[in-house]
């Protein structure tokens, strides 16, 4: 991929965000919710985290910053997300991965090894 900016990539729509069916199937999330988990999940599927400061996160999908903290917040109260170092400017937030055999959010990336970097499980 070119050394395009973000603005460059959204403006030439070249930028496209995946997301997991099993997200859409959580009810008890908002449309908003559902939302940043997908960008986040996205932002993650290097190095199995998204490191995005609550401003990055805001600019990327037009909102304000009020907006971002609460939906964050939802997101790990619901246990789609893991955050470590919360307060730090070294944030990492893990998207939770669903285990498709039970529907338990038990395993993230970065722990489980059974999933593949889409949070597909491997076959073994």
């Amino acid at each position: 991929m070119d050394n395009k900016t973000y603005d460059e990539m959204v403006k030439e729509q070249q930028y496209f965000l995946k997301a997991r069916w099993i997200i859409f199937e959580d009810k008890d999330l908002s449309s908003h919710e559902k939302l940043l988990f997908i960008l986040i999940e996205n932002w993650s599927a290097d190095k199995g985290y998204c490191y995005a400061k609550n401003e990055a996160l805001a600019k990327a999908l037009g909102w304000k910053i009020g907006k971002v903290n609460a939906n964050l917040a939802a997101l790990k109260e619901r246990g789609w997300i893991r955050m470590e170092n919360a307060d730090s400017w070294q944030r990492r937030i893990f998207p939770v991965y669903v285990d498709p055999s039970t529907y338990n959010k038990v395993l993230t990336l970065d722990e489980s090894g059974m999933f593949d970097k889409n949070g597909i499980r491997k076959r073994v």
